[in-house]
C-alpha cells in the first residue's frame, strides 16, 4: 500500500509540474464541454432560405414573412431568375429554395389549383429531411391560415386547392450514406495524420534518437519533409480508398473534378500535418501529444457540420466556426462530391482553407525549427 501512495504521490508532482498537461486535462475539457454544449444539437435553425418570387403580389410576401419570422428558416436571399437556383444551392447560400409561380394570387382568389414548388438541397440529408418536414407542417399551416383569412375576408366561403411541389436535389433519395461518406474523408484524415504526426515527433524525443539525428549532416527541413511525407501518403491513400468504397459500395455519386478533390486535400492535409508538428513540438511524451492532438481534433470535428448542422448553433458558436479548417473542406468535398461544383463556385472555400493551411504549417514549422535549434 505504501508503494502505491508513493507511485502515486509521485504521479501527482510529475502532472504538477507539467502545466501543458494540467491545462489539457482540466481545463481543455471545460472549455469543450462549454461549447459541445451548445453546439451538438440536431434541431435545425436558421436554415438558410432563397425565395423566387414570380407573382410578387401580398399574399407572397405575408408567406414569406411568415416563414421568416420562425427560428428554423431564415430568408437570406430573393433570386431573379430560374438559374440562380443552382448558383445559390451549389454555392450552399440557400439549403432551401420556395418559388412563387406567376398569377400564384389571382389563380388563389379565382379558386384554381395552384403548384408551389419547393427545392431542397439534399447533399445535407439531416437539415434536408428536418426542413421538409416541418415546411410541410407549420410552414404550411402558416400558409393556409393565411389564405383562409384573406378569401374569408373576401367573402369566399371555400378554399382553392394549393399543393407543394417538392424537389429534392444532389441527394433525391435522402440517403444518410451521400452524405456521410464525403464527410469521412475530412473526419479520417483530421485524425489519422494529426495524431500520427504528432506522436511520431515524440516518440524521437522519447527514445532520444533526435539528438543522435541532430549530430548528422541532415537539415532541419530535410528531417522535417522526411517525418511527414509518409504520412501526406498515407493521407491520400485513406482518401482513395474512401473514395473507392464511398463509390462502387455506398454508390455515392462523384460529379465534380478528381483534380480539384486531391488538390483540396493536398491543402487541407497541410492544416492537418502542420497541428500535428505543433502539437509535437508542445509536448514532451506520446500521452501529452495523443491528448494536444485530440484537442485539436474534436472541436474540428463537432463544430465543421460534419455532425451538427452549423445554422443551428448560437451565434457565438457560430462565428467560432469560421476558425475550423474542416468546415471548409467539408463544404469543398460534398460541392464536388454531390454538386459537381467548380473552382469558379468552390474558391472562396478552397482560399480561406489555403490560408489557414498556409499560416499554420508555416508557424508550425518555425517553431520546430526554433526547437531543433
Amino acid at each position: 500500500m505504501f508503494r502505491i501512495i508513493s507511485v502515486f504521490k509521485k504521479e501527482i508532482l510529475q502532472i504538477r509540474r507539467n502545466r501543458l498537461l494540467m491545462g489539457i486535462m482540466i481545463i481543455a475539457p471545460v472549455i469543450q464541454l462549454f461549447i459541445l454544449g451548445y453546439a451538438a444539437t440536431f434541431e435545425v435553425k436558421n436554415l438558410p432560405v432563397a425565395v423566387f418570387d414570380l407573382d410578387k403580389s401580398r399574399l407572397t410576401s405575408e408567406i414569406v414573412n411568415a416563414i421568416n419570422s420562425t427560428e428554423t428558416f431564415d430568408v437570406v436571399i430573393y433570386i431573379k431568375s430560374s438559374r440562380e437556383i443552382d448558383d445559390v444551392l451549389k454555392m450552399g447560400k440557400a439549403n432551401l429554395v420556395i418559388v412563387f409561380p406567376s398569377e400564384f394570387e389571382k389563380k388563389i382568389i379565382k379558386g384554381e389549383k395552384v403548384e408551389l414548388m419547393v427545392v431542397v438541397d439534399g447533399s445535407d440529408a439531416n437539415s434536408a429531411t428536418i426542413a421538409l418536414g416541418f415546411f410541410v407542417s407549420m410552414i404550411w399551416d402558416k400558409f393556409i391560415s393565411l389564405v383562409e383569412k384573406k378569401l374569408l375576408s373576401m367573402g369566399f366561403k371555400t378554399l382553392p386547392m394549393c399543393e407543394p411541389e417538392v424537389r429534392v436535389w444532389f441527394n433525391p433519395e435522402m440517403r444518410s450514406a451521400v452524405f456521410i461518406v464525403p464527410g469521412l474523408i475530412g473526419m479520417i484524415l483530421i485524425t489519422v495524420t494529426l495524431i500520427m504526426t504528432s506522436m511520431s515527433m515524440v516518440r524521437e524525443k522519447e527514445q532520444g534518437t533526435i539528438e543522435q539525428l541532430l549530430v548528422t549532416p541532415i537539415k532541419s527541413h530535410e528531417l522535417l519533409i522526411g517525418k511527414i511525407l509518409p504520412f501526406i501518403l498515407i493521407g491520400l491513400f485513406d482518401a482513395v480508398a474512401i473514395i473507392l468504397v464511398g463509390r462502387f459500395w455506398f454508390k455515392v455519386p462523384m460529379h465534380g473534378s478528381l483534380f480539384l478533390l486531391f488538390v483540396s486535400t493536398f491543402i487541407f492535409l497541410m492544416t492537418t500535418l502542420g497541428l500535428g508538428i505543433f502539437s509535437s513540438v508542445v509536448s514532451r511524451t506520446q500521452q501529452q501529444a495523443l491528448m494536444t492532438a485530440y484537442f485539436f481534433a474534436m472541436p474540428n470535428i463537432i463544430l465543421s457540420g460534419f455532425v451538427f448542422p452549423v445554422e443551428s448553433m448560437p451565434s457565438l458558436i457560430r462565428f467560432i466556426t469560421n476558425f475550423i479548417p474542416l468546415k471548409y473542406f467539408l463544404l469543398i468535398l460534398r460541392g464536388i462530391f454531390l454538386k459537381g461544383a467548380g473552382f469558379e463556385l468552390l474558391y472562396p472555400n478552397i482560399i480561406v482553407l489555403l490560408c489557414f493551411g498556409v499560416l499554420i504549417f508555416g508557424f508550425s514549422v518555425f517553431r520546430f525549427r526554433k526547437y531543433i535549434g
